[in-house]
């Protein structure tokens, strides 16, 4: 966990290169008041600082009801870097937003993975790490 607290709203999100490359396009999603998935795969920290930077400044994320972050597979700094681990470097993006965020969740590019429904109504209790939907995804 980054932030505790819970939250209710709409699922959006995705692999956050693509939700980065989004940014300032038509296609670009709002993040306002929904529960935003992000997971990414075989980025470095520096990276993923770059691209969190990209997407609190140039969308509303920060304005989300909760993030939540998948586990994002092999996410290491390269070598003897002196870079921030992957979770301080969450921490540091995210930490200070003053909504719930949990990482380390099993969704994205890993076995075992969940699917979340895009769209739909959930709650998110990010001290607990529990995602329940509210809604049924299928019709």
């Amino acid at each position: 966990m980054i932030t505790p607290g819970q939250a209710t709203g709409r699922l959006s999100g995705g692999n956050l290169t693509l939700l980065a490359a989004l940014v300032g396009t038509p296609f670009a999603p709002s993040y306002k008041d929904k529960i935003v998935f992000i997971e990414d795969v075989g980025e470095q920290p520096y990276r993923i600082d770059r691209m969190l930077t990209q997407l609190l400044q140039g969308s509303d994320l920060a304005r989300a009801a909760g993030i939540v972050l998948g586990v994002f597979a092999d996410c290491k700094p390269k070598g003897d870097s002196a870079s921030l681990t992957l979770p301080e470097t969450l921490r540091d993006r995210l930490g200070s937003l003053g909504i719930p965020v949990v990482y380390g969740m099993p969704f994205g590019h890993v076995a075992h993975q969940m699917t979340f429904p895009y769209g739909i109504q959930a709650a998110f209790d990010a001290t607990l790490g529990r995602l329940t939907l509210l809604e049924t995804a299928v019709l």
